[in-house]
């Protein structure tokens, strides 16, 4: 619900106050620009810990601090996370 400091953006981002800074549709801020780092190094170790297949996201993101789905959303599941993770 929009109240009255709030506003439609063009491109149909949520905008609030004079400085009309748009707000994601899921409410979240962006991650720190470290974001990808530190899950690539919570892989690192979930893998060593854990061994590929037994390795499992969820550990990865509690280990990182971020949620699951920001795992997937930079590495699109295990494997491509495992790949990135060698290239690191």
């Amino acid at each position: 619900m929009l109240n009255s400091s709030q506003g439609i953006h063009a491109c149909g981002n949520i905008v609030r106050g004079a400085g009309l800074r748009p707000v994601s549709p899921a409410g979240r801020r962006p991650g720190p620009a470290r974001t990808r780092e530190a899950i690539l190094d919570a892989a690192r170790t979930e893998f060593a810990d854990a061994g590929y297949a037994a390795a499992l996201i969820r550990r990865v993101a509690r280990r990182a601090g971020v949620d699951p789905a920001l795992v997937y959303h930079y590495f699109a599941g295990k494997p491509g996370l495992f790949v990135a993770k060698r290239a690191f």
